[in-house]
């Protein structure tokens, strides 16, 4: 009886509980970042840890003050999709279908997008007072040159599960230590051999659409349509920090939506006779649902747009670092 009770009060919470809301609802909470923000705050919203900065500063600060880039990897989405199906009473089900591409970017686009990323976070450590240090004091290690010189960018992949188009580049001469053979190991063995700098990696993937299905606000027991729109966001990655074989890492658990406008038009295509044929078929089967496939144009100066949005970014990763002691 006891069961009874409990599963009719559940049902009778979700009848009752708002649509925006949903049982034991959690909403992921994106950062916005604008042109002016506190970007310390930002850091620990982004990695969802308030002791975050106060782990980076306990670690050995060189000095002088010495920084090296070794990755900056950044996976650009091309297309973008999802999709969501829910048995409902009666053996019927209801389904949706989202998918976005983004029309005419070039994997060149993508390389110069991290480049110019390179030289604006390159700019910002400069300010904050630290030396940047030039790629060859890095290539004189041998665990850091095979990685470049096993560096294949810009390449063009497709992701195995969530069969998303994207391409990813690498900036400048930085290498791939976040795959097999070139992790955290390899570079806490490189900070070893190059004492007295911080060693900085940084891995992030952009997308060009927020998407939110139910399941991802935790709704339990009632049916809810894909939300979506175009927005470039910081969709997920990690940062690294290693000082003298010492380091922190610290994983974008949260969206970061980015300022600025970079698509030109939006363009809703036209239903196909293959997609009309599917859902007839479905709702004669007791299936209900929508499929729905959008164009997005870029604006002019693509890769530059881009560029200019993800500057708050850099800032934020900037900030993350400790003050250099002749800064502070």
């Amino acid at each position: 009886m006891k069961r009874v009770a409990l599963t009719f009060a559940l049902l009778m919470l979700a009848v009752t509980v708002p649509a925006n809301a949903g049982l034991f609802d959690k909403t992921p909470k994106p950062v916005f970042l604008e042109a002016q923000g506190n970007r310390a705050e930002e850091f620990k919203q982004l990695v969802r840890d308030d002791s975050a900065l106060d782990k980076v500063a306990k670690l050995p600060a060189p000095n002088p003050a010495k920084v090296a880039i070794a990755t900056i990897r950044m996976n650009f989405a091309t297309q973008s999709s999802a999709s969501s199906t829910e048995n409902r009473s009666g053996g019927k089900t209801s389904s949706q279908y989202v998918d976005y591409n983004l029309l005419g970017v070039q994997p060149k686009d993508v390389q110069k997008m991290v480049d110019i990323f390179y030289a604006d976070l390159t700019k910002l450590l400069t300010s904050r007072g630290y030396a940047v240090q030039s790629q060859d004091f890095l290539l004189s290690e041998s665990k850091f040159a095979d990685a470049v010189a096993s560096t294949k960018s810009p390449v063009a992949s497709e992701a195995l599960v969530k069969k998303e188009m994207a391409v990813t580049a690498y900036a400048g001469q930085t290498a791939p230590f976040s795959g097999m053979g070139h992790g955290a190991m390899d570079a806490n063995a490189v900070s070893r051999a190059k004492s007295g700098v911080i060693l900085l990696e940084l891995d992030f993937d952009v997308d060009i659409v927020a998407m939110t299905k139910a399941s991802d606000k935790g709704v339990w027991l009632q049916w809810k349509q894909i939300e979506h729109k175009p927005a470039l966001h910081v969709k997920s990655g990690w940062v690294r920090v290693h000082i003298n074989g010492k380091g922190a890492q610290f994983s974008f658990l949260e969206k970061t939506m980015l300022p600025g406008e970079v698509f030109a038009s939006v363009e809703k295509k036209a239903t196909s006779v293959t997609d009309t044929a599917a859902l007839v078929i479905g709702t004669l089967m007791g299936a209900g649902g929508s499929s729905s496939s959008y164009n997005i144009t870029p604006v002019e100066n693509f890769p530059e747009a881009v560029a200019k949005s993800l500057q708050p970014f850099a800032e934020v990763i900037a900030n993350a670092l400790p003050l250099p002691a002749a800064a502070q």
